[in-house]
């Protein structure tokens, strides 16, 4: 009978113990808002320009951040390179017919706004490059001597940052 008892308590501090060494999961909620914004739109867009991700998904926290994919054929991918796991989150059908058209051509006076942690910096710019929303285009400053890479926001919008 003491037996029974010590190996019952074994198993109940083993069981604890590996409960406690899970590893966090992805905050879905955010991670709605990151594409969002990743869309061209902002935090409180989440799931209007995309599908909600399935709340059912159970996947390891990305320790630097998930990246995606440029949209194609209706949806975005969502990845994380150090874990392993990548989704596809389908997007509305307004911002597909959005993604498609080129919003910004090559020569056209350009928007282009630094975005960082509590600021925001807007200057003019050409666009070198034709691009969709969500896509990235090179633009020159008039100021500057090299271009730059900006991902587009809409039309005559791009951005760097954040």
């Amino acid at each position: 009978m003491m037996r029974q008892f010590i190996i019952l308590a074994l198993l109940l501090v083993s069981s604890s113990g590996a409960r406690a060494a899970l590893p966090a999961l992805e905050d879905l909620d955010t991670l709605d808002a990151r594409i969002a914004v990743y869309l061209g739109g902002t935090p409180a867009d989440a799931g209007q320009r995309a599908q909600p991700v399935d709340r059912r998904l159970r996947m390891v926290a990305c320790p630097e951040g998930v990246s995606f994919d440029p949209p194609a054929m209706g949806s975005i991918a969502a990845y994380c390179a150090s874990k392993g796991w990548r989704l596809r989150v389908a997007l509305n059908a307004s911002t597909a017919g959005q993604l498609a058209e080129i919003v910004i051509r090559r020569g056209d006076a350009v928007e282009l706004a630094y975005l960082g942690s509590g600021f925001d910096i807007t200057t003019g710019a050409t666009a070198l490059d034709d691009g969709r929303v969500g896509g990235v285009v090179r633009v020159k400053t008039s100021t500057g001597t090299a271009p730059v890479t900006a991902r587009v926001r809409g039309p005559g919008a791009a951005a760097i940052g954040d």
